[in-house]
């Protein structure tokens, strides 16, 4: 019988990550005696100690948006049964799509190719940084210290707990493509409890190799930012996965026919995603194969198939309520009324 482990009510969700005025004694967080990386070494070391090693389950509410030219013209949503894997392998998470939906897409066919864009949940849970670490280093630590330089924030108060941040950046641009950002460690225990990062897509015409295997022929797809939040909640001495949030906002040109070397248009676009954990239990994943998320397909493909009863104004009141301070967009997402 699975053993619930905790689970969060919905419309107290209001205060989970909001960053709230902080009494001016507990901002007094005295550095670590030790250099910045030799404290982000020690929290990678530390996984076992501070996240789950057995797998366990998470009730999640997931959200994906496509914005051209600053309107929606694409909005998915999905309830989704995730199936996290220890923290001392790399093993992959699981997802079962339990209901989803969307708006009608106001696509055309020269969206076509911004779909292949759209984030989905496994790319969601690929932030989860702690398990996966920084991206061109594994949990190495001498490969760490050699691509990326690692310097001291100001601390950061967050949702009650005080944390010590530590900000790093690619060591040596223009090499390998990485990404840089702020690590929030909690200096008692070591535990990454926040993390953002943007990966340096900027001014690199190989950027859109992240997330496209070529560029089309007819198209010039050029990468603007891409950033990432990813969030953990505490219970009982141990952090859980809580939100991960994406943003990729990139540029479209169309190619002259006539003259390869002008673009005939050039369209903006903004992919978001946001995934929240509702709830978690202690167990391992199972789910009918018919519902299993693979990791390239489209959410899109599960819309309309469950006759399951879906309470989607909790999703919105989740999401919202969640991202609505300190995420990467100052206002709640748009969504599905």
């Amino acid at each position: 019988m699975k053993t619930r482990i905790f689970s969060t009510l919905i419309f107290f969700l209001v205060t989970v990550y909001a960053f709230s005025s902080a009494p001016e004694s507990s901002l007094r967080i005295s550095l670590p005696d030790q250099n910045a990386f030799s404290l982000v070494r020690e929290a990678f070391a530390k996984i076992s100690d501070n996240y789950p090693c057995d797998n366990y389950l998470i009730d999640g509410f997931y959200r994906e948006s496509i914005i051209r030219d600053g309107y929606a013209i694409s909005i998915n949503e999905a309830i989704l049964g995730i199936g996290k894997t220890s923290y001392n392998n790399y093993i992959s998470d699981k997802v079962e799509v339990k209901n989803a939906r969307s708006t009608t897409p106001l696509l055309t066919s020269g969206d076509s190719v911004i779909l292949t864009l759209q984030a989905g949940p496994y790319s969601a849970l690929m932030t989860d940084i702690v398990k996966k670490s920084l991206p061109g280093a594994g949990r190495n630590s001498e490969l760490l210290n050699d691509k990326y330089m690692f310097w001291y924030g100001d601390p950061e108060y967050i949702n009650g707990t005080s944390f010590v941040t530590v900000i790093f950046d690619q060591r040596y641009p223009g090499e390998e493509l990485l990404c840089r950002g702020k690590i929030f460690i909690e200096p008692q225990s070591k535990a990454i409890g926040r993390i953002e990062f943007c990966m340096n897509v900027e001014k690199r015409a190989d950027s859109y190799k992240l997330f496209i295997k070529k560029n089309p022929a007819s198209m010039d797809i050029i990468f603007n930012t891409a950033k990432y939040i990813v969030n953990y909640r505490e219970n009982m001495g141990k952090w859980f996965l809580s939100t991960s949030e994406s943003e990729i906002d990139f540029t479209v040109n169309r190619i002259n026919k006539s003259d390869r070397k002008k673009y005939s248009s050039s369209t903006d676009y903004s992919v978001k995603s946001q995934l929240a954990a509702a709830s978690y239990t202690a167990g391992n994943f199972k789910a009918d194969k018919r519902d299993i998320l693979k990791e390239n397909q489209q959410l899109s493909e599960f819309i309309g198939k469950s006759s399951k009863p879906a309470r989607w104004d909790i999703l919105n009141v989740t999401l919202d309520r969640l991202f609505a301070q300190k995420s990467l967009s100052p206002k709640p997402d748009v969504h599905i009324n």
